[in-house]
């Protein structure tokens, strides 16, 4: 076996079980193979391994990546700074480099700038693209002005209403830098953070949000109660532009106040996460949506790395934002009571990682990083299964 891959188990401490069985009306079932005995987690797997600690393999590629644009090919999602963090956390960083490779000449570099941005009227700015650059340069000051969990503190509230522009990319791709930024400070880092904020900002997206006494449902709960939008009136385009049918749909507006978030945060967050690796499963069998399903678990999953450098007074709120995305996607992209394949797992956690970077695509090594996070946390099959069915689907033949 491959010394780093038999490494990861130990480094991330991750539970080995078996995930065959059935779940309720949003489960799914697997195929397996006979799995070793599971070990014990007793590791935050928020935190990122010491492989982020060295600065050669991240920050060489956040240099290297400097110049590219968040966006590319009229509004795809730049991935490479994300699954470079990925990599490293589960102990790969000797793929980066080939992954990089072959990704990297799509990418296009940064748009001119528009102006500048000032601080007093920055809420003009929210949600335009075309200022993307002039955000980047805008939090380069403000993160040169002041601790990176002081700028956080400042500016997640102030962006946490707008987290489901460019379906999520934003808030994940903070949390990547931020779990890098929390093992070692470098500059490369501190800039990537700048350009993680700059595409969250610039790509701001408002939800409909009718604030109301929050109802004591759980998750799943909420989940039965929310209204579909019809088949018949879902849009087409990206995630984003499958979304404005929620804005004639008056109950949505009511949707972010269903979950009771009382609880402890870390709580609610894994199961929102565990929720929507159920729905992802129970949907697996269609493709149309499958991407917008993917972020209902990689945006929630997000907050987990961001909450340990945010007051505890803000916790609640974005785990708010972040379930009403996900209820978003899910009226928009899912269907209610959808009845899940078989789905074939892979019998170890270095068989599922070697797989997902075989595939060479970035989101199935994200999800794959997200789901063993989230399984590390509270295992759950869902969490395996939905990685295995989207890394399966994207090998090549």
């Amino acid at each position: 076996m491959n010394g780093r891959r038999g490494d990861l188990t130990r480094r991330m401490f991750l539970v080995e079980a078996g995930v065959a069985g059935a779940f309720a009306s949003i489960g799914c079932r697997a195929a397996t193979r006979e799995t070793p005995k599971a070990e014990t987690p007793g590791h935050d797997v928020s935190q990122a391994p010491r492989d982020l600690a060295s600065p050669d393999v991240l920050d060489e590629a956040l240099e290297r990546l400097a110049s590219r644009g968040p966006a590319y090919a009229g509004g795809l999602a730049n991935h490479a700074p994300m699954v470079t963090e990925a990599l490293l956390t589960l102990g790969r960083g000797d793929a980066v480099g080939p992954w990089l490779d072959k990704y990297t000449p799509r990418l296009e570099a940064w748009p001119r700038s528009s102006g500048r941005i000032f601080p007093l009227v920055w809420a003009d700015a929210l949600g335009k693209s075309e200022r993307v650059t002039d955000w980047r340069e805008f939090f380069s000051e403000e993160l040169a002005n002041a601790p990176f969990r002081d700028v956080l503190a400042r500016w997640l509230p102030r962006l946490s209403a707008g987290v489901s522009g460019s379906a999520a990319h934003g808030i994940i791709r903070v949390s990547h830098v931020v779990r890098a930024l929390a093992v070692r400070e470098t500059e490369p880092r501190r800039r990537e953070l700048a350009a993680a904020l700059a595409y969250w900002a610039s790509s701001f997206y408002r939800l409909p949000d009718e604030a109301h006494a929050s109802a004591p449902f759980t998750v799943e709960q909420a989940i039965d109660r929310l209204e579909m939008v019809d088949p018949e009136h879902r849009g087409q385009g990206s995630i984003v532009d499958r979304l404005a049918p929620l804005r004639a749909m008056p109950s949505f507006a009511k949707t972010a106040d269903l979950v009771d978030l009382s609880a402890e945060p870390a709580a609610v967050l894994h199961a929102l996460t565990r929720a929507f690796a159920r729905v992802y499963c129970s949907n697996a069998a269609q493709r149309d949506g499958l991407i917008a399903r993917i972020h209902a678990i990689t945006g929630a999953s997000a907050l987990r790395p961001l909450l340990p450098h945010l007051p505890v007074s803000l916790h609640r709120p974005l785990l708010r934002h972040v379930w009403q995305l996900d209820a978003a996607v899910y009226v928009t992209h899912a269907a209610r009571g959808a009845v899940a394949p078989r789905i074939e797992t892979f019998a170890t956690t270095e068989d599922l990682v070697a797989a997902a970077i075989d595939s060479g695509d970035e989101h199935a090594i994200k999800l794959t990083e997200v789901s063993l996070r989230e399984d590390a946390v509270a295992p759950d099959p869902a969490f395996r299964m939905a990685a295995a069915h989207w890394v399966r689907a994207n090998l090549p033949a």
